[in-house]
């Protein structure tokens, strides 16, 4: 195989991949919602894949015909791919992952929640709250401001216990969950009616504030509500 077709072959995989995903893109711009972002961050991840099994492709045929310099070469483009389609798929993954987790939470099974300096034992308060982080939602926000905020503790009957974070700013009406804060990237479920639930539970409050631009409100945890001054 010529090396002009070799980076050919490089080039037209990256075509592919772009020419599947675009279209895609494009009608997800137009829209919102957790399915919205879901697909947004699965496309994203679609031309990586394309990629790889075109380059994988190539090296096999160059191989199987003797060219080794072209498999050689097709082989190395493939190891820097992959590694760049491996780093965006499993975060992809462990997104999915904490998502289904969520869901699998059994209310019954908790008897506190913490959200910083506040504990809430009550049964009918930590069933409800459990119920809705059963309801997260994917999240997948295209803007900062979701750092950690206030940890967020789920003591089971058995002893163990789990840890998160809330972040500051909630995404239309949704509390957002830092699920990995402490490990490398950021994996984020937005929980709609969580902060109702904690706010009856007296665990935290919300507000609306201005916007840094003065157009429109935003709403956030009140800063003194979880022991937390800025």
């Amino acid at each position: 195989m010529p090396r002009l077709h070799v980076w050919l072959l490089i080039a037209g995989a990256i075509g592919i991949g772009a020419l599947i995903a675009a279209p895609f893109a494009l009608l997800l711009m137009f829209h919102e919602g957790p399915w919205s972002g879901f697909l947004w961050d699965l496309l994203n991840r679609l031309p990586f894949l394309m990629i790889v099994i075109v380059l994988l492709t190539g090296v096999l045929q160059s191989f199987r015909s003797g060219k080794r310099k072209d498999a050689a070469l097709l082989f190395l483009v493939l190891i820097f791919f992959g590694l760049l389609g491996t780093l965006a798929w499993f975060e992809f993954v462990r997104h999915m992952q904490s998502l289904v987790h969520f869901h699998r939470l059994q209310p019954l099974q908790v008897r506190e929640v913490r959200v910083a300096c506040h504990t809430t034992t009550d049964p009918l308060a930590v069933q409800q709250i459990m119920t809705d982080l059963q309801g997260a939602q994917w999240y997948s926000p295209d803007s900062h401001g979701w750092s950690p905020y206030a940890d967020l503790t789920i003591e089971f009957a058995d002893g163990r216990t789990e840890s998160y974070a809330l972040t500051k700013i909630l995404a239309e009406g949704r509390l957002v969950v830092n699920v990995h804060q402490r490990g490398v990237g950021w994996v984020l479920l937005a929980v709609p009616n969580l902060a109702d639930s904690m706010q009856q539970a007296s665990l935290l409050k919300t507000a609306s504030y201005p916007r840094y631009d003065n157009k429109g409100l935003y709403q956030a945890i009140v800063p003194t509500s979880v022991c937390k001054q800025e």
